[in-house]
């Protein structure tokens, strides 16, 4: 995606902290799942969302770090509401029965964060359990299975919010149906914001579904910070020579999640749902797939992910999709 000079130039670019999200609203009395929450900015956000006061679920593959920064977050905010359950994004199993466990013993559910990604993970394509190239299995397709099936949830818990975190590389990507599972043309640095693309677009087809039923979906892109996504970008993209004097100019991960806490927790901000959110502020973007594509999109995510089967499996009763006008 990015060669030594245009690397440099895209994190100028970003190279602002940003504004701080500084409405101390409160989270008390509500639950919320941060996926990918053992490191970087989902560690962040579920502790940050823990010092306000809420019911903060991390859900993580790797345990002993997830139960580690879970054990941290309860010293540094000394709310103890703090809890860790596993999901593997890269199993549509594991996406199932994590789905399963919340449905059957959580009361509510008011956020779902989709944070947790991978970047740029090997010059050969790799796949999931299931087939799918690695970046949109875990990206897209897993964090499309996990919102769907946390649906009934979110509305029972009304208001509430779904907040996935994006690129603004996505910009430059596009979706390839005759090759979407990246079989014949693999590139790395396509991958990546092919997925987020994929992950935009239901963003804004999710709030045209759902946002009557009074749950909104938005998108944010924090920034390039300083976490292990961006470790692993230095480590498959550029040198080290070229990423450490550029690290100095990336966001750490506090200044990088005051959007994502904005999109959490701000009230009233109902007319930025379906859209991607920068620095608390609505994002252009060009890449923006046609009504037509979306819903084809969609529908391949719903066999794909073996929608209806998972469904039965967390005892969801079977559910027409709204029609798009």
């Amino acid at each position: 995606m990015y060669e030594n000079e245009s690397y440099i130039s895209f994190v100028s670019r970003d190279r602002s902290l940003g504004p701080k999200y500084d409405n101390e609203i409160r989270c008390s009395g509500r639950t919320v799942i941060v996926t990918g929450a053992n490191s970087g900015l989902g560690r962040e956000t579920a502790r940050e969302l823990a010092r306000r006061g809420g019911k903060v679920i991390l859900a993580c593959r790797d345990l002993k770090s997830a139960y580690k920064t879970r054990d941290e977050i309860i010293e540094e905010t000394y709310n103890k509401n703090v809890s860790v359950k596993h999901i593997d994004l890269s199993s549509l199993d594991s996406v199932a029965k994590f789905a399963h466990d919340i449905l059957s013993t959580e009361k509510r559910l008011d956020v779902l964060v989709n944070n947790a990604g991978l970047m740029h993970i090997s010059k050969t394509r790799q796949l999931t359990a299931d087939g799918f190239e690695l970046h949109l299995g875990v990206n897209y397709l897993g964090a499309y299975l996990l919102t769907q099936l946390l649906l009934p949830k979110l509305i029972q818990s009304r208001p509430s919010r779904v907040v996935n975190l994006t690129t603004v590389s996505m910009n430059k990507a596009n979706i390839d149906f005759a090759d979407f599972n990246l079989a014949a043309d693999y590139d790395p640095y396509n991958a990546y914001p092919r997925s987020k693309l994929a992950l935009m677009s239901f963003t804004q087809l999710f709030n045209q579904k759902y946002k009557a039923q009074g749950v909104t979906s938005y998108a944010v892109y924090p920034g390039v910070a300083t976490t292990s996504l961006a470790r692993g970008l230095s480590q498959s993209t550029i040198s080290s020579a070229v990423f450490k004097p550029t690290s100095l100019l990336m966001r750490t991960p506090e200044n990088a999640i005051q959007s994502v806490i904005y999109c959490c927790l701000e009230p009233g901000i109902e007319e930025k749902s379906g859209q991607c959110i920068k620095d608390m502020k609505v994002m252009k973007w060009t890449s923006e797939l046609s009504n037509e594509d979306s819903l084809r999109l969609w529908k391949i995510s719903q066999v794909w992910t073996q929608l209806d089967k998972y469904r039965q499996f967390c005892n969801i009763p079977a559910a027409q999709d709204h029609v798009i006008k």
